[in-house]
């Protein structure tokens, strides 16, 4: 069974709120990350579901690693190294990948290296670090999934009620936690090359559709309202461009799914721009 879920973002400068010349908002963020964790121990799961966008992908597939175990840090521009994670791999895992086969998704499992862990980076060491620093979490296994890119509201929909149908016919609890950031357009005076994009992307700055996208992302929480992910927030993703778009579709089509035996209540516990990318740190309950 689904126990809570949480959206927690990545962005590296929320792990050391104690960092030098933090961009402001870092600190309150990673305060948020930190409650979220807390929220997700006192559900008491049993395995953590963590949607990534940013692990070991494939081009036409969504990605799952098969495990034992997972590892890495969360590196990002030659800083945050030392912000290490090491988890187990939930069993579950190829039993979810040909769950998810027989219903006609795309999925694949992953080996690493001949059963070696496999590898993590910032997307998936980040929310790591805030829930493996809970007591009761240290020790939980990860199912870890990554989306393809470029599937459609409606397939992105319908994956995330095959994944919560898989997750409630479980003897299991079940947490699950998406690893998303807002846009990646805001405008920033940030000046600091670590926490700017790298020029190489050429990344537009689009302010106004990133306000936009961020305060509508957040008032889908808060509103329960699916109609303000599903047209309005996907008008624009493209423009906003937010990482965390496909798992906040397949968060919709899990609740949409259990709408007549759940009640799911989501509260945003931060929502901020430090640089040029929002952040949000929201649970559901």
């Amino acid at each position: 069974m689904i126990v809570s879920a949480a959206i927690i973002p990545h962005g590296t400068m929320v792990l050391d709120p104690n960092r030098a010349n933090l961009p402001d908002g870092a600190a309150a963020l990673n305060t948020a990350c930190q409650a979220a964790a807390r929220l997700v121990s006192e559900s008491k799961p049993t395995t953590i579901v963590l949607i990534t966008p940013h692990s070991l992908s494939l081009t036409h597939s969504t990605a799952v690693p098969l495990g034992p175990e997972a590892k890495g840090n969360a590196e990002w521009n030659g800083n945050w190294n030392e912000f290490e994670a090491h988890v187990a791999i939930s069993p579950l895992s190829p039993n979810f990948v040909e769950f998810m086969r027989e219903r006609g998704h795309p999925v694949e499992g992953l080996s690493a290296f001949s059963r070696m862990p496999c590898p993590l980076r910032w997307a998936e060491c980040v929310p790591i670090h805030f829930l493996a620093k809970e007591p009761a979490l240290a020790t939980v296994p990860f199912l870890i999934i990554s989306p393809s890119r470029g599937k459609s509201v409606s397939t992105n929909l319908e994956f995330g009620a095959s994944l919560f149908a898989f997750l409630e016919a479980q003897d299991e609890r079940f947490s699950v936690v998406v690893s998303g950031d807002l846009s990646h357009g805001h405008a920033t005076t940030v000046n600091d090359p670590l926490y700017l994009p790298d020029p190489r992307w050429n990344m537009p700055v689009c302010d106004t559709i990133a306000k936009e996208f961020d305060s509508t992302i957040a008032e889908w929480v808060t509103s329960g309202n699916r109609n303000l992910l599903i047209e309005k927030s996907a008008g624009i993703v493209k423009e906003a461009m937010s990482c965390g778009f496909d798992g906040f579709l397949w968060l919709q089509g899990g609740i949409d799914s259990l709408k007549e035996k759940w009640t799911f209540r989501g509260q945003v516990l931060e929502n901020l721009s430090p640089s040029y990318f929002g952040m949000m740190v929201a649970t559901f309950s």
